[in-house]
């Protein structure tokens, strides 16, 4: 990979340490940690689909996971099957490069594997996490480090939740139970986030796909870390630079750049009196109301939560989502430095700029001002100095 791609993977890794880096753990992150016989296979799949075969003393075998899994499930129950889940994905020990991962001051991190091996890292890397399983309540707010297991986890299953809490067989994909209620915070933190790093992660889950591959700006932040390799798998190298951009350092080499980066002093935060960081508002979970739209249009009264559902949904339920956006961010991606909205009042300007703070904000901070105080010019100065190469400056007159 070209080395100015590992230089924006270090510059937002970096930038991140102050907030806004995701973390997705796959398959690969933690296959060689599991119960399960040494293979070259990467994840897990191929082994487990041996494992169910053999269950099943099934003649000729199965070639996809979901079907043997169904079989196995009718074979043995749900309990039969969670207490195999259990038995082959509990961990007991980590490497040393797991726990260096989460050293690094992660917002969220998330993993379709079923596995404890993120949790066992965190607590030898001394990092207060807490784990949640897809049955528990997305709106509820984490006091430490999450890790939300999208497909289920083990240490949280029983007979109550595990059927619908674990992603496996062909007909829980086909309904994504629980999974369902942690995609759109899924989504929202990946189209927030600053950097998203995928471990261990081939990009080939379809449901996982669906909900970011349109989202703005996500090819620029998107790294896919892949174990190093003399021939890169093409299909898996395709998938995922449709996406984004994937790296052969392997698990031990994000983990080195971590350990060099976190031996750094970390930006400097600007203090600022003139300037706010921006930070959008959390989606409405219902349509705007009348009342709602009413005071928009007749008395410029915003409801940021609606804004924020428009568009972390792509819609325009609450309000026009203008070509012009589209056009201004295409000016920006081309190194504009200076734009000027002019326009007559009423005109949508504010809008507007709305619209960009929040699309901009997925791949870099956005401050926006306040008032101007007599240090204006110095906090402008101690931005630039943070973002020495990714600067836009707006105005709406």
């Amino acid at each position: 990979m070209a080395n100015n791609s590992f230089d924006e993977f270090h510059r937002r890794l970096n930038l991140a340490r102050v907030g806004g880096a995701i973390l997705f753990c796959g398959a690969g992150f933690s296959a060689d940690c599991l119960n399960f016989k040494p293979d070259d296979t990467l994840g897990t799949g191929a082994q487990l689909l041996d494992l169910f075969n053999d269950e099943l003393s099934q003649q000729p075998p199965y070639k996809d996971l979901r079907n043997a899994a169904d079989a196995l499930q009718e074979k043995i129950g749900d309990n039969g099957m969670m207490t195999l889940l259990k038995e082959r994905f509990t961990v007991s020990n980590v490497t040393a490069d797991m726990a260096d991962l989460l050293r690094y001051p992660w917002q969220a991190v998330y993993t379709t594997n079923y596995d404890d091996a993120l949790e066992i890292a965190a607590k030898a890397a001394i990092k207060p996490v807490e784990a949640i399983n897809n049955s528990d309540d997305p709106d509820t707010a984490a006091q430490n480090l999450p890790i939300i297991h999208l497909h289920g986890y083990v240490q949280k299953w029983d007979i109550h939740n595990f059927r619908d809490s674990c992603v496996l067989g062909a007909e829980s994909y086909s309904k994504l139970t629980s999974a369902k209620n942690w995609l759109d915070r899924f989504r929202r933190d990946i189209d927030q986030a600053q950097i998203v790093v995928f471990v261990g992660f081939n990009a080939g889950d379809f449901h996982l796909n669906q909900a970011i591959n349109d989202l703005t700006g996500l090819r620029g932040k998107a790294f896919f870390i892949n174990r190093p390799t003399a021939q890169a798998d093409p299909d898996v190298t395709a998938a995922q630079t449709r996406l984004g951009t994937p790296f052969f350092m392997g698990r031990a080499g994000l983990a080195t750049t971590i350990r060099e980066l976190l031996a750094k002093d970390a930006p400097k935060v600007p203090q600022l009196a003139s300037f706010a960081k921006y930070t959008p508002s959390e989606p409405a979970a219902t349509v705007p109301t009348q009342i709602q739209i009413e005071d928009l249009f007749l008395y410029g009264k915003v409801e940021p939560s609606q804004l924020a559902r428009d568009w972390s949904n792509n819609l325009s339920e609450y309000h026009m989502q203008r070509s012009a956006t589209q056009e201004i961010l295409a000016a920006i991606a081309d190194d504009a430095r200076i734009l000027l909205l002019e326009g007559y009042p009423c005109d949508g300007k504010t809008l507007l700029t709305a619209d960009l703070a929040y699309r901009l904000s997925g791949g870099r901070p956005v401050y926006q001002m306040r008032q101007a105080y007599e240090n204006v010019l110095n906090e402008v100065a101690d931005i630039l100095e943070l973002l020495p190469i990714r600067w836009t400056v707006s105005y709406a007159i």
